[in-house]
């Protein structure tokens, strides 16, 4: 499972095998968190970065009212924080959506290492670049897409995510979101959520079954909600760029 965070990483910016080495050194231990568990609270100091084995996670903001939005989903292979430049204390609270197995990588580690190795510090700065770029267009579907886009596009993009690393399913994959969770990150409430799944089922796009989900029509999908992975897919060209300087 730990091969599934260097996959992503080397899918972005191509690693040399020393690089991989002593990349495969800072995974020392893991922890198993069962679904609803929390990985870290906010305020606490950042000293270990999560980085998602197996299962899902997210990234979520608690209100006041008790109330949370989820302001980014981990998926296995994805890292909880994506620059060097962490504040000291957690600003957001990671959880288990499933249950997952959490690699802790030491801070101090992975700093001193992207100081000795280039190519490790490109490959964590384009990681951070795909990371921005995902938050920037979840910002776009809470501000300007309809709920039924928002959902199409927020599906396509899971499936677009998961091919990156489970590359024998093309279009049918994991899903271990409920009808909260989805709610939570779509901005919309679970009843709306309910509405909008049932209604890709009858047009034919989309079956769940058993927290995994099948696109039946996924070019149809991309199309309804204006997908393009550009932004999941520009970061190998900015790796060669990188390299070029």
């Amino acid at each position: 499972m730990e091969n599934q965070f260097l996959m992503r990483l080397c899918r972005l910016a191509p690693l040399e095998a020393a690089d991989q080495t002593a990349f495969r050194r800072l995974i020392r231990k893991s922890i198993t968190v069962e679904a609803r568990g929390v990985v870290c609270r906010a305020g606490e100091p950042v000293e270990f970065f999560p980085a998602v084995l197996e299962g899902w996670a997210a990234r979520c903001q608690l209100l006041s009212n008790g109330q949370r939005q989820i302001t980014g989903l981990l998926l296995p292979g994805d890292f909880a924080y994506s620059s060097r430049h962490v504040t000291p204390f957690a600003s957001e609270e990671i959880v288990a959506l499933s249950a997952c197995r959490i690699a802790l990588i030491s801070r101090r580690d992975l700093h001193d290492l992207m100081v000795e190795r280039p190519g490790i510090a490109n490959a964590m700065q384009v990681y951070a670049a795909v990371e921005y770029a995902i938050a920037s267009v979840w910002l776009v579907s809470l501000g300007r897409r309809n709920a039924i886009a928002r959902l199409a596009h927020l599906l396509c993009e899971l499936q677009h995510r998961m091919l990156q690393v489970e590359q024998h399913k093309p279009n049918s994959f994991s899903l271990p979101l409920t009808q909260s969770d989805l709610a939570d990150a779509l901005g919309l409430t679970p009843v709306h959520v309910n509405r909008k799944l049932q209604r890709l089922r009858q047009d034919r796009l989309i079956t769940l079954k058993s927290q995994s989900i099948e696109i039946l029509d996924l070019p149809f999908l991309k199309a309804s909600a204006s997908f393009d992975p550009g932004y999941l897919d520009h970061a190998p060209a900015v790796a060669r760029q990188h390299a070029l300087n």
